[in-house]
């Protein structure tokens, strides 16, 4: 959640350039990853800032999320989309109560097998630990 509109209601906020292909392969993943990341939240509208280089927005546009995914239809299975998080979120969890607390779980998902998810596991000194001690302790993580 980006902000709110002035009916208190939460939105997303995204930019897009302006003149893209609707025909784009990459344009509807990013359609799908917007509609998910808002679905999860209840988030019904993205306000989407419509760019004519990489620092300026000249146009505005409100995408109901509802039209989104009625357009995303030709484009990707939200079902599938869908039983694919779950069961990935699904695995985390299932992974982490294996796992003592601060051991770091990373994931990497290879899109040429579909489905196939790799996980390994780090220890919490790692390079990729990114927490503050400060952080933790104040947040009792």
């Amino acid at each position: 959640m980006d902000c709110v509109d002035s009916e208190g209601k939460d939105m997303e906020i995204k930019t897009e350039f302006g003149n893209v292909n609707r025909n784009n392969p990459k344009l509807h993943r990013k359609y799908l990853k917007w509609y998910i990341q808002s679905y999860l939240v209840g988030i019904q509208n993205i306000v989407v800032g419509k760019k004519v280089d990489d620092t300026h927005v000249n146009k505005v546009a409100i995408y109901d999320l509802e039209d989104l995914r009625r357009q995303g239809q030709k484009h990707w299975n939200l079902d599938k989309c869908m039983t694919f998080l779950h069961d990935y979120l699904k695995t985390v969890k299932n992974e982490l109560d294996t796992k003592p607390e601060g051991e770091i779980l990373l994931t990497k998902y290879d899109p040429s097998y579909q489905t196939k998810v790799n996980f390994t596991w780090e220890s919490a000194n790692s390079a990729y630990a990114f927490l503050p001690e400060e952080f933790k302790q104040r947040f009792a993580i």
